[in-house]
């Protein structure tokens, strides 16, 4: 689900066929070229994961998709065309599942986890890809179900974890240093992974462990201004014997980081 405008919302999905369907609304305050009511587009093709949408800048967006050869595709929208969706472009790659994207300054970053496990990354900024042919590949073995922020202008984070380890591994962007495995967060992660900013440099993530408990962790600039510090590790528990699950019957209980935690001075073995 995606707005690109106050008043505008448009929902992706797959139907029953693997076709993706665009369901729509226009703005409260329309040009003469949208409608204001509900409305529909239907695609031809068909894709084998749910669809992924994010918004660069006012009045567009990119959905990305992956076909039945397993690569990555890419549609925009603009608000202010008529012509609805464009074709779909491949990008390539060979994807088990959706990608993730998160935007910054403008510019959509898009990552996936390739068959070989790696995590492979490529930008886009309204008129050129970066790299232009191909993806980045950051080095490791991991579980798909990834998660990407970006929480300043500079800096992009994607979050993966470990098939060997069961670890969180962090790895972060800057245009000074490019990618760099910043720490890998300890813990027995299982998936779910999701991650979000609410204020500049600083983001909460949260996942599943084993045992299917809600794992936050939650990163702040520090006072000096130099490096990121763990702030809370927490397990989410919901009650499950006789009680429905809902977030007034959640107990959470939290703790600081081990002691063996280091930070950012880490291992850089591979996952």
């Amino acid at each position: 689900m995606v707005s690109v405008q106050q008043g505008h919302i448009t929902l992706h999905v797959n139907d029953i066929n693997h076709g993706l369907c665009r369901i729509y609304k226009g703005p409260e305050q329309p040009d003469i070229n949208q409608p204001t009511g509900w409305a529909s587009e239907g695609k031809l093709g068909r894709w084998c994961y749910s669809p992924v949408v994010a918004t660069r800048i006012t009045d567009e967006y990119s959905c990305f998709l992956v076909n039945e050869s397993h690569e990555l595709c890419q549609s925009d929208f603009d608000l202010t065309m008529t012509s609805g969706m464009q074709p779909f472009k491949v990008l390539g790659g060979q994807l088990g599942r959706e990608p993730v994207a998160c935007v910054r300054r403008g510019t959509i970053h898009i990552f996936h986890v390739g068959m070989d496990r790696a995590i492979y990354h490529k930008a886009w900024d309204g008129i050129n890809y970066h790299p232009n042919e191909g993806f980045e590949r950051l080095e490791g073995y991991f579980l798909d179900g990834i998660a990407a922020v970006s929480c300043a202008r500079d800096e992009v984070s994607v979050f993966a974890i470990g098939v060997k380890t069961g670890k969180l591994h962090h790895y972060r962007w800057t245009e000074e240093e490019g990618w760099k495995l910043q720490e890998n967060i300890p813990g027995e992660w299982g998936g779910s992974l999701s991650v979000a900013t609410l204020k500049y440099k600083c983001w909460d993530l949260f996942g599943l462990d084993l045992k299917s408990k809600i794992i936050r962790v939650s990163y702040s600039k520090d006072a000096d201004g130099k490096k990121q510090l763990p702030s809370m590790f927490l397990n989410i528990n919901p009650s499950q014997e006789n009680q429905p699950s809902n977030t007034k019957n959640w107990k959470a209980s939290g703790r600081p980081f081990p002691q063996s935690f280091q930070h950012p001075d880490v291992s850089t073995s591979s996952p």
